[in-house]
């Protein structure tokens, strides 16, 4: 009798076998399947009359062999949320490359101490924070400057696509959801805080940045009681208009904090820095906003501001799943600063990516009008690690059990800092698309999507880790053959 080993290189459900029982912790680190064991259990899974009406898209590949080990719906389209950011963030990496940095300079016009003119020109910077302009005020009043009589915000970004057409009307006044303009500051996000005061009374409402809180209508509609383990607070944006409308209960003595977003972040980011150079001691005469070019010759440049570097803001972006971050990539692919996503789709086409294949709205996920494969994500997972930025791409998805989205998934299982990947939700939709180091030491792609759902995101979230983890244990079939 001869044994052979084989991996399937494409599977689907065969002869029914007894699904597997979960150990104590959830871990399957003790069973092991080969591939057509595999699809049968996968199968078993999504056919639980819970998910009924579920959509669930699945690719699973070997990296090194490119071997297909399971899919299900893997050519059909789905909404991705939030692994979007995959794409965009490769096609940022191919096209400025890790090394890349952004430059803000500030241009004087004149001599200290006044200045006729200080032209700051937006690059689009996601990272820069108030600290940020504080140094910059500093330094100018070292070089003895006093008096600026024009202080100006280059600011190109069209008003009308700061805010993305497709995304809800129920998200943008969050703080995931902000507009996105070239002169961001603090993520063009501040934070209101809800404390019960007085029973009876409504919350008291403070806000950690007043200039930004000045842009907002706040119609306070809480109530404090004695107790109120729900802590249903509400915070609703009026349609068209800079308002919001709070309503709940919140217990005595307790907090309540929530991320808000700036409706005008270059108002904002001018403001803030008026009044950092007011605290230095320099005086403004007057200010101005503009979207066109305002430099003229006898502006020299006086001082910069330097981003990190990509490899680090592509990080924030896929790790944390920062929304504000993932538009400013998308921003910075396109040199003409008008809304599309063609310049991704542009970089991708070097990966063997077809662009007439997905279609994409935004850059971070917000926008149901995405749509994707899990094979399309599949290869460009496969894709990118045969380039130079493999690592840096790899390096900017979240750890399982250990940082980013995924610090609290996959803990007390053998998947702990052996999965790298893209989390992504939005209500219905649930996704993870990343490696996976099975118990061979393979590497493994996948790409599991669900849409349509009437589940919770966390048990949607259970069942794709429970795929994972019997994913983890693959190992080569074992077929009996007698000559």
């Amino acid at each position: 009798m001869g044994v052979f080993l084989f991996w399937a290189s494409s599977v689907t459900a065969i002869s029914p076998v007894m699904p597997l029982k979960l150990s104590q912790n959830g871990d399957y680190a003790n069973q092991s399947f080969c591939p057509t064991e595999f699809a049968t259990e996968i199968e078993t899974l999504l056919q639980r009359s819970e998910f009924v009406r579920s959509y669930w898209g699945i690719f699973i590949a070997e990296e090194k062999t490119q071997a297909v080990l399971y899919q299900h719906n893997a050519d059909q389209l789905f909404v991705p949320a939030s692994n979007t950011k995959l794409l965009t963030t490769a096609a940022a990496l191919l096209t400025l490359g890790p090394n890349y940095q952004l430059q803000t300079p500030f241009y004087g016009q004149g001599q200290a101490p006044v200045l006729e003119a200080l032209t700051i020109i937006a690059q689009g910077d996601p990272t820069l924070t108030r600290d940020s302009l504080t140094a910059i005020a500093a330094q100018l009043q070292t070089k003895g400057i006093t008096a600026i009589k024009t202080l100006v915000l280059e600011d190109n970004s069209a008003p009308e696509n700061r805010l993305n057409p497709t995304w809800e009307w129920e998200d943008i006044h969050y703080d995931y959801a902000p507009p996105i303009n070239r002169a961001i500051l603090n993520q063009n996000t501040v934070t209101l805080t809800l404390t019960g005061k007085k029973i009876g009374e409504p919350a008291q409402i403070t806000w950690s940045e007043p200039l930004a809180a000045q842009q907002w209508q706040v119609v306070n509609q809480t109530r404090t009681v004695a107790a109120n383990p729900s802590q249903n607070i509400q915070i609703q944006g009026l349609l068209a208009q800079n308002t919001l409308v709070v309503t709940g209960e919140l217990s005595l003595g307790s907090q309540e904090i929530n991320g808000v977003a700036i409706p005008d972040p270059t108002l904002y980011f001018l403001q803030t820095f008026q009044q950092l150079l007011k605290q230095q001691g320099i005086q403004v005469d007057r200010v101005m906003m503009t979207n066109q070019a305002n430099l003229d010759r006898t502006q020299i440049p006086l001082l910069t501001i330097t981003s990190p570097k990509l490899g680090t803001m592509i990080q924030t972006t896929n790790q944390d799943s920062n929304n504000l971050y993932a538009e400013s990539l998308l921003n910075l692919l396109n040199p003409l600063h008008k809304a599309g996503s063609e310049p991704v789709k542009t970089a991708l086409q070097s990966l063997g990516l077809d662009p007439n294949t997905y279609f994409l709205k935004d850059g971070s996920g917000l926008s149901r009008q995405n749509l994707v494969s899990p094979r399309l994500l599949g290869q460009l997972l496969l894709q990118i690690n045969k380039t130079p930025f493999a690592k840096t791409y790899q390096d900017s998805l979240a750890i399982a059990g250990q940082n980013g989205t995924l610090k609290n998934r996959f803990l007390q299982t053998a998947l702990v800092g052996k999965l790298q990947a893209k989390t992504g939700t939005l209500s219905g939709i649930t996704s993870l698309a990343g490696y996976l180091a099975n118990i061979q030491n393979q590497t493994l792609i996948f790409s599991i999507l669900v849409n349509n759902s009437d589940r919770t995101a966390p048990e949607l979230r259970q069942t794709i880790d429970q795929i994972l983890q019997k994913a983890y244990t693959l190992q080569p079939c074992a077929i009996s053959h007698t000559p």
